[in-house]
């Protein structure tokens, strides 16, 4: 760490322990706005803005202030319309008409915002909106029992009420725990009382939520304005919507993102990415993405292939694309000397660069991968960000898929860095914010009609609305490093960002261990991103290990990839509302306080809680359940909510379950994404007495922007328990199409599996027509319409066919009103087979 951050950091820690000096005083007037309203104090003045019916901004203006811009953050503008209408008994001052309401007593001028269930925020008495020079900070009451989350990468938490952090980002490589200040920070914060802020600053700032027992909310900001947006809510889900409508929602990635992607620094030469490629495909394992590294180009700046490495990258792309595999090319924002586009940029240029008081572009000196000087392109320009996306558009007449944005934070930021934006500082934070957006700008020119992948290291609040995929930096080799993984993973979530991922095996820094890489791929398996990173002295390939690590590795690929329906239509929700992919146990049960500080398991969407074994040796583990009942997927176990449980976890496991009543789409086996068209669909059933459940499932082409102009089809699945006489009971499944898009499959396959029923039904019909008994599965594959009952995994296997666009129901009857409460077999053995084309 430099001496001029240390020195910063030390100055805010003392403004931040001993307050500013300068709080909003009485009351003297007020001025009406447009959607909006001012009160005004001697000290400075309060702006509330309306954006939308649930999301106000609040924002402190200094004495002879009247304006204030939004960042690159925010993309919404006020709402406008009439002036707030406000109440003023003498006393107090109220704004009834807005969520949430507000309350300010005038002397001396004190907030207080209504919340759900009766409860209040409110400023200090010694004030919350304050200020000393350059220097702002918001000031709250907290109220015990309060938990919050999100900010950002925080490898602490999940819940971060209590602590304290910065909020620079900062890259740390290696590190084998928890961090509280890392490479992506996001200045939104969602609590459990049913409130959220968004800062609207790029200053790096930092935050404490109550430490040593203090009871307040302090969020310090070095420069710049005060600007925050409040908003309010019952739940989490919806908190996160709100702000991820400030800083936009994430697009549907491409599909086959989804897979595996594989990983390594790195892959050297041309032969050694096509023969990577070969190794999957002669072994039958998943693979949809190939990441380079830098061994692609030979400088950093060059943004050019190594002719010497890499000799027909044409020919390499089109290959591999032609096995399904798509490849993303790292890139970084600095360019050393002796690459191609140095002296360019020195001579023709310049004002792309940061620069120093005098203008002059700022020579870093001592680069990492050189020893030489390199330069820093300055994205507050946006010439310089149209300029360096066209250096990048060469390799887009190429089939390559994405990029990687490395390096982004920026990595080396020296203080003194001036830029066209403002000061190093200032810029910082949304550094990688402006230079993915005019990447992703850029692309959009050139392939106008395809969605943009990239994958970083860093970011902020906005980042997500650009199509990327965030990943925790350069993680040890570690158990201590693999459990760190999950709290940044659902705090990103929580921040709108519902598309990160880890190196998985370990980026580094200690030595080859094949249980810990097996365990952090099985992790992963289930995570919304699934990559192997680390660098090239240890094996990232799944057969890496020997062929115990290398079988179980095998039955993780291919659970992603039988689990992309479920993947891509929570990549919907993602899309409509900003709800994450993974997403944290108080998601399902938000009553209970103990989920908050559950960080070794997630759901992943509503219904499947993932457990990863994160600890070496251990062939089980305990898991915190919230309420409803669960069930053990690999046992069939079931479970009531609100204890800790022991489940099995050998070393080929992922311990998982699945909620009472949940439906969990799948797809037969492939060796990539869209391998074969997904004509035939699976569903895995639990149905149980009174658990009637629904979900969605999303699909479209996959890879254009037509879902954007609603080409797509969302198919509403059912499913319902109905008792009946006799203690016998119905089941009924009920899947209804909605919509279509060029290429869908015009007949499909559905085969639903409902789990756990030691006895067979006495009928099943299918679209009201009695379905044929089948003698076993070879059997059962063969027919239109037909069932059989798995006696010893104690399940009932239906095949339905029938039109993609036409609405069908599945009856099973006659099933006794119990179902089996400790048995069952897994899921996935009659599923995966034939995946194509269907039988006739």
């Amino acid at each position: 760490m430099h001496r001029a951050t240390i020195l910063g950091f030390l100055w805010l820690l003392a403004q931040t322990s001993r307050g500013l000096a300068i709080a909003l005083g009485d009351c003297t007037g007020h001025s009406p706005l447009p959607g909006g309203i001012v009160l005004e104090t001697a000290e400075g003045s309060l702006r509330i803005l309306v954006f939308r019916d649930d999301i106000l901004r609040l924002d402190l203006l200094p004495p002879g202030t009247s304006e204030m811009d939004s960042t690159a953050m925010i993309i919404q503008s006020p709402a406008g319309g009439e002036p707030l209408v406000l109440l003023d008994d003498g006393e107090t001052l109220s704004l009834p008409g807005i969520q949430p309401a507000l309350r300010f007593s005038k002397y001396p001028l004190r907030m207080r915002a209504a919340l759900p269930g009766g409860g209040e925020l409110r400023e200090p008495e010694e004030g919350g909106w304050l200020r000393e020079g350059s220097t702002r900070e918001l000031r709250l009451e907290l109220e015990p029992g309060w938990h919050f989350g999100g900010t950002g990468e925080r490898g602490v938490g999940p819940d971060l009420a209590g602590l304290s952090f910065g909020m620079r980002n900062t890259q740390v490589g290696g590190y084998g725990g928890p961090l509280s200040e890392m490479n992506i920070n996001v200045p939104v914060l969602v609590s459990s009382a049913g409130f959220g802020l968004l800062v609207d600053s790029s200053w790096p700032g930092h935050i404490d939520l109550g430490s040593g027992g203090s009871g307040q909310l302090s969020w310090t900001l070095p420069g710049g304005d005060l600007s925050v947006f409040l908003f309010r809510a019952d739940d989490l889900a919806d908190l996160v919507e709100q702000h991820t409508w400030l800083s936009g929602r994430p697009p549907l990635p491409p599909r086959w993102s989804l897979g595996y992607l594989q990983s390594k620094y790195g892959y050297r030469t041309q032969q050694q990415a096509l023969d990577l490629v070969s190794g999957f495909r002669e072994r039958g394992l998943p693979l949809d993405g190939l990441v380079l590294d830098l061994y692609w180009f030979e400088h950093m700046g060059d943004i050019d292939w190594n002719p010497a490495a890499f000799p027909d990258p044409a020919g390499m792309l089109g290959d591999l694309l032609s096995q399904g595999v798509h490849t993303l090319l790292i890139t970084e924002p600095y360019v050393t000397e002796g690459s191609r586009l140095f002296t360019p940029l020195l001579t023709e240029h310049p004002e792309f660069l940061a620069h120093d008081e005098n203008l002059s572009p700022w020579r870093i000196p001592d680069w990492w991968s050189c020893g030489c000087d390199a330069l820093l392109l300055d994205f507050s320009l946006p010439a310089a960000g149209n300029w360096w996306w066209q250096q990048h558009l060469p390799l887009f007449e190429l089939p390559v898929a994405g990029l990687w944005t490395d390096l982004g934070e920026p990595e080396r930021h020296p203080g003194g860095m001036l830029h066209a934006g403002g000061s190093a500082d200032e810029v910082h934070n949304v550094y990688n914010l402006l230079w993915t957006g005019s990447l992703a700008e850029g692309f959009a020119a050139a392939r106008p009609n395809q969605r943009f992948l990239s994958l970083s290291r860093s970011g902020t609040a906005g980042s997500q609305r650009y199509g990327t995929f965030t990943w925790s930096g350069d993680v040890s080799r570690s158990w201590g490093g693999l459990q760190a993984q999950i709290p940044i993973l659902l705090n990103m979530g929580l921040s709108g960002f519902p598309w990160h991922g880890s190196d998985l095996g370990g980026f580094c820094c200690g030595p080859a261990d094949g249980e810990l890489y097996l365990r952090w791929l099985q992790a992963g398996s289930l995570s919304p991103v699934m990559r192997a990173h680390g660098v090239d002295d240890i094996p990232t390939e799944p057969w890496g290990f020997g062929p115990v690590v290398e079988t179980a590795a095998a039955l993780a690929l291919r659970e992603r990839q039988t689990r992309l329906p479920l993947l891509y239509s929570l990549a919907w929700q993602a899309h409509t509302s900003g709800v994450p992919v993974a997403r944290p146990l108080t998601f399902a049960d938000p009553d209970w306080d103990p989920l908050w500080q559950v960080n070794d398991s997630w759901l992943l969407g509503e219904d499947l809680l993932v457990a990863p074994v994160l600890q070496p040796g251990a062939t089980s583990r305990a898991v915190m359940l919230p309420m409803g009942e669960w069930i053990d997927i690999a046992t069939g176990q079931h479970y009531s909510g609100r204890q800790t449980v022991m489940l099995p976890a050998p070393l080929d496991r992922l311990p998982q379950l699945v909620r009472a009543g949940g439906i969990l789409p799948s797809q037969p086996a492939m060796d990539w994404a869209d391998q074969f068209p997904l004509d035939t669909l699976g569903l895995d059933l639990w149905p149980r007495p009174g658990a009637s459940h629904s979900f969605i499932l999303h699909e479209d082409q996959g890879e254009n922007l037509d879902y954007l102009s609603g080409v797509h089809c969302q198919t509403l699945l059912e499913l319902e328990w109905h008792s009946l006489p006799g203690d016998l009971a119905e089941v009924d499944l009920w899947i209804t199409p909605d919509g279509s898009w060029p290429g869908m499959p015009l007949q499909r396959i559905w085969r639903p599996v409902y789990h756990g029923f030691p006895d067979p039904p006495q009928t099943v019909l299918v679209d009201g027509q009695e379905a044929q008994e089948a003698a076993g599965p070879e059997e059962l594959g063969s027919l239109a319409a037909g069932w059989w009952h798995d006696a010893q995994g104690e399940r009932v296997l239906v095949q339905a066919s029938g039109s993609c666009l036409a609405a069908h129901r599945v009856q099973l009857s006659g099933l006794p009103s119990e179902t089996a409460v400790d048995r069952g077999a897994g899921p996935l053995a009659w599923r995966l087979a034939p995946p194509w084309p269907n039988p006739s």
